[in-house]
């Protein structure tokens, strides 16, 4: 049972970060000729190491903070809850309101340089929510967890880290193969989902 939870929420965070690859792909679909969607695959590895890579170095700088801090502040428990909360929400509000916007980025994936540069564009979110599972942990969201003094240990970073790799890679797949016919919108309310997922996310590091 535990397990099962664990996965579950480890596939809502991942699902919440593979929001904004899924748009990107999806409104990028439409510079993509016949051969290229042959890369399909290429396409989604190279976003989903990024992605993954993002969220572990935000981790791992998380973890180096939180160790440094815990023994020097009282009250570290709240603290990190707090903190976890702040930056999940910044997330969230930010990727609402990109999404308002209608400012869902159209990147020609035909070169690596491209490529590249629109992995790193979708994976900044990762880097901060990396950080905030170092002060509050995973598992947040479904039962509100508190904070571990120390966060998340690199172990309990695994399973999130292999759910967002996957999710990540299947938004990819999903947005080349659906093409620029499903249009903006489509894109727009995957982001929108998104960010409620990890708006609950933050809300539940704080019950």
């Amino acid at each position: 049972m535990e397990l099962a939870k664990s996965i579950l929420e480890a596939l809502l965070l991942g699902l919440s970060l593979s929001a904004d690859c899924f748009a990107v792909s999806l409104c990028s679909s439409v510079a993509m000729t016949a051969p290229e969607k042959r890369r399909t695959a290429s396409l989604a590895i190279v976003f989903a190491v990024i992605q993954t890579a993002f969220l572990l170095c935000g981790w791992l700088l998380g973890h180096v903070f939180t160790t440094f801090l815990e023994s020097r502040l009282a009250h570290f428990e709240l603290i990190s809850s707090v903190t976890a909360f702040i930056l999940l929400m910044f997330v969230s509000v930010e990727m609402f309101i990109s999404a308002a916007r209608g400012k869902t980025e159209k990147i020609n994936l035909s070169s690596v340089r491209n490529i590249i540069i629109g992995a790193v564009a979708t994976s900044i979110d990762a880097l901060t929510v990396g950080i905030s599972l170092a002060f509050a942990g995973p598992g947040s969201a479904a039962d509100g967890m508190s904070a571990a003094s120390a966060g998340a240990s690199f172990a309990e970073m695994l399973l999130p880290a292999a759910a967002v790799f996957v999710t990540t890679a299947a938004a990819v797949v999903a947005g080349i193969l659906s093409g620029s016919t499903l249009g903006r919108n489509y894109g727009r309310t995957a982001v929108f989902t998104g960010a409620s997922i990890l708006a609950l996310i933050a809300l539940s590091v704080l019950l």
